[in-house]
């Protein structure tokens, strides 16, 4: 597993390190830092999928923070339902 970023880090670095990823590559952030950043509130779910999307990553929650993957192309949002049928 890769190595997280160091304690301390600032929301434009972690932007700076997912604009610098390659398809494929992560970055990975402790818990901790998640928390920081993004807060621990109902909305920091919905923070995180719009940041991750922005970034063209995946974020990916593993036992020891979060994992953000890059995609190969943009990232796309998940409908929580299918698209209405025409015609």
């Amino acid at each position: 597993m890769a190595e997280p970023l160091s304690d301390g880090f600032t929301l434009p670095a972690l932007q700076e390190h997912l604009d610098e990823l390659r398809a494929g590559e992560v970055v990975y952030i402790k818990q901790a830092d998640f928390n920081r950043l993004f807060g621990v509130n109902d909305a920091a779910l919905g923070r995180l999928k719009n940041f991750a999307a922005g970034h063209d990553c995946m974020a990916i929650w593993t036992r020891y923070g979060l994992q953000f993957q890059k995609q190969q192309g943009p990232a796309k949002a998940v409908r929580s339902r299918p698209a209405p049928q025409r015609g």
